[in-house]
């Protein structure tokens, strides 16, 4: 048998590796945190970075014009900007299923760039409800987005259940409705 003293100091040291594996959790739940925004012409570069990464073919004027409508929104975390949801005012004519010429009803939300890390985590559903947020304090009708070119025939909300990419899902699983145009897919939500 061994010592007392050295069977205490056994059982600290087991103990120790799960305070410190608590501790990293807590650690990681606080850097995993974000928190949304609304951009302002500051972040512009930032924006226009990300977009860049996430693959989007925009310039930087495009996103600097987007942005000074006081629509969009950021993701943040530890003050690094790791999303964007860019969103402005438009049309929607609900009898042609399509942004038209008109009086703006609509907020059109862009699909949100996203980086790669930060895919899972809610962000992208954070940036939708802000952006939802906003438009009902517009007082406008609906929120509007295409979100894709074409789907098969067939009823839309299914095969998006079954098939559908991440933003897709996002918008069935927060009450959208989806409805063909001439120019593709839109997800609608009336306000």
């Amino acid at each position: 048998m061994g010592s007392p003293f050295k069977e205490k100091m056994f059982d600290e040291k087991r103990k120790e590796p799960d305070a410190m594996k608590l501790r990293k959790l807590a650690l990681l739940d606080d850097v995993e945190r974000a928190e949304i925004k609304k951009l302002t012409s500051e972040d512009v570069d930032q924006v226009h970075i990300i977009m860049r990464k996430t693959l989007w073919e925009s310039t930087r004027e495009q996103v600097a014009d987007v942005i000074k409508n006081g629509m969009s929104f950021g993701a943040y975390v530890q003050r690094m900007l790791v999303g964007a949801g860019l969103a402005w005012p438009a049309h929607y004519g609900e009898k042609q299923a399509a942004l038209t010429q008109g009086e703006p009803n609509a907020l059109y939300m862009e699909d949100v760039a996203l980086l790669l890390a930060y895919e899972g985590k809610g962000i992208r559903e954070m940036l939708i409800m802000e952006r939802e947020k906003l438009a009902k304090e517009r007082n406008f009708q609906y929120v509007v987005a295409y979100i894709s070119p074409e789907w098969p025939a067939g009823e839309l909300p299914l095969m998006i259940k079954e098939r559908g990419n991440r933003i897709e899902k996002s918008y069935l699983a927060n009450g959208y409705g989806f409805v063909r145009s001439k120019d593709g897919v839109i997800a609608v939500k009336r306000l």
